[in-house]
C-alpha cells in the first residue's frame, strides 16, 4: 500500500522531532516558537524573508535544515544540490532554492513549508508542550 503526500509529510515531520528529543529544552523551546511562528511571518513577509528572519536569528537551524531536507530534496527531489557560499554567510538550501528558483518554485516551496509546519506544530506541541509564541523572539 503506497503512503499518501500528507502521510510521508507527517513521518518527516516527526522523524525531526524526534530527533529533537536528544536536544536540551530551551533549544527544544526556541525551535518550537520559531516554528509556530514560521506560518505566519510566511503569510506576511514571504517565504524568503520569513526564513531569512530564522537564520538571521541563529536560534533554529535545526528547523531549516529539516525544512531544507524535506522541500528541496524530498519533496521535490532538487537534484543537484544549489551552490552554497562558503563562510558564515552559508545559507539553508531552501533560501538557497528560493533565491535561484522561478516564481513556480516560490509558490511550491510556500505551500509546502506550510503543509509540513502543519504537521511540525502539532507533534511538537504533543511531545514538548504549549509554548508562548511571544517568547525570546528578538533576543
Amino acid at each position: 500500500m503506497s503512503t499518501t503526500l500528507d502521510q510521508r509529510r507527517a513521518t518527516n515531520a516527526w522523524n525531526v522531532i524526534c530527533t529533537l528529543k536528544s536536544k536540551p529544552e530551551a533549544e527544544q523551546k526556541r525551535i518550537q516558537r520559531a516554528a509556530k511562528q514560521l506560518p505566519v511571518r510566511i503569510m506576511t513577509a514571504g517565504l524568503g524573508h520569513a526564513l531569512l528572519f530564522v537564520h538571521t536569528k541563529g536560534k533554529a537551524s535545526a528547523l531549516l535544515t529539516a525544512l531544507s531536507q524535506w522541500v528541496c530534496f524530498e519533496r521535490y527531489g532538487k537534484s543537484p544540490k544549489p551552490k552554497e557560499p562558503k563562510g558564515p554567510e552559508k545559507l539553508p538550501h531552501i533560501i538557497q532554492g528560493i533565491k535561484d528558483g522561478s516564481a513556480d518554485d516560490l509558490r511550491r516551496y510556500t505551500a509546502e513549508t506550510i503543509a509540513w509546519l502543519a504537521w511540525f506544530n502539532r507533534f511538537a506541541e504533543a511531545e514538548f508542550g504549549a509554548v508562548d509564541i511571544a517568547g525570546d523572539d528578538e533576543g
